[in-house]
Formats: C-alpha cells, structure tokens, sequence
C-alpha cells in the first residue's frame, strides 16, 4: 500500500471528525486504527494533523503561547491525546513521536501538554522508553522522560507511582523521578535498587 505523504481534503475532514470522536466514544481508537489501515495513514500524520489543526504544535519556548490550550478545541484535542495515549496501538508512536521532537527547548510547551493529561498517559510518557534503534537516532537530546518528570501535577504521582508498581517499573521511575512515593510503594529487590542508588553503589 502506498502511503499518502499529503493528506486530501477529504481524508484529511474525514482524519478531523474521527480524531474528535475519541473523547466521546470509547471504541473510537480501535475504529481510528482500523481506518488507518485501510487508507495508509500513519501515525506520525495522525499526531501531528491534531496537533496543526488545534493549534498545538511544539514550539520552542521563544515562540511558545498559550492560548491554544485553553481554548475549546485545544482542550478536546489534550483529551483525545490522553486516550491515544492509554491505547495499546498509539501509545508507544506518541512517544517516539515526541521524542523527536522535543530536543530541551520546547519546556513551556511540554508543561503546558502534560498539565493537562491524566496519569495513565503520563504514566507511559515516564515508563515507554523508545527502542535502541530509535534512542540512536536522538542521541544528544535530552530523552523525554526526563523531561517529563518535572511537569507531572504533584496530585497525580501516588497514581503514577502505583501503575509503575503494577508494571514493575517503580525502581526505574524513582530513578527518574526522585519521588518519595516511589520507595513507599517498593518491595524486595526493587527497594534494594534504589537504596543502592541513594548510596551510590
């Protein structure tokens, strides 16, 4: 299948109205996926036709303004992002998709988006870590985990921290991250691991 470097007004309408869909309706991103199959859209020009049209798209602080987030569309495209995020089949594109993006110089812009999610998608914005091929490639840049830590809400760790848990990530989040809710929540060898840290060895 050839893929459309360019979308068409229609497909692009068509790309508009099912991205909307999905902070309404729940079956929407496998349905979105579907689609995506069908016509050979890839995810890269999925994130970033929501992120043009809404106005989002990253930009270095110098540039960065705010208003797009607090506007109605810009608002609905922050939880469309946030279920794509909590999907299995998007996820881990948005994190190598945002990985080349972010390069250190887009942080108000970063603050701005990760305010506005949830903690199951920022969960996998700190815990999806992108494979060595891609990590290749963005050598040098500041990985985006990193620079997501300091923006998640206070109010949201405990959750984080708890899904980090679930997913035996919790040493490799507190390596991240700092958070004191981290070595509340580990046992055994993942305790061990950061203590050993704290102490330098």
């Amino acid at each position: 299948m050839i893929v459309p470097t360019y979308l068409s007004q229609a497909l692009h309408q068509e790309l508009l109205a099912r991205t909307q869909r999905l902070t309404s309706d729940p079956a929407s991103g496998d349905a979105l996926k579907a689609w995506m199959k069908l016509t050979g859209i890839t995810r890269d020009q999925v994130i970033r036709s929501m992120l043009i049209d809404n106005d989002l798209q990253v930009r270095i602080d110098d540039n960065f303004d705010p208003a797009p987030f607090e506007s109605e569309g810009g608002k609905q495209c922050l939880k469309a992002f946030d279920m794509l995020l909590s999907h299995p089949d998007f996820r881990d594109g948005i994190v190598v998709y945002m990985s080349g993006e972010l390069r250190g110089n887009q942080l108000q812009w970063l603050q701005a988006f990760c305010e506005r999610l949830q903690a199951k998608a920022l969960s996998n914005l700190l815990l999806i870590k992108p494979s060595p091929k891609v990590m290749a490639r963005l050598s040098g840049w500041p990985p985006l985990r990193v620079q997501v830590a300091p923006f998640v809400p206070e109010q949201l760790r405990e959750e984080i921290a708890e899904d980090a848990r679930k997913r035996r990530q919790v040493s490799a989040l507190y390596n991240i991250t700092g958070w004191t809710c981290c070595r509340e929540k580990a046992k055994g060898s993942a305790l061990d691991t950061m203590m050993s840290g704290d102490l330098g060895m």
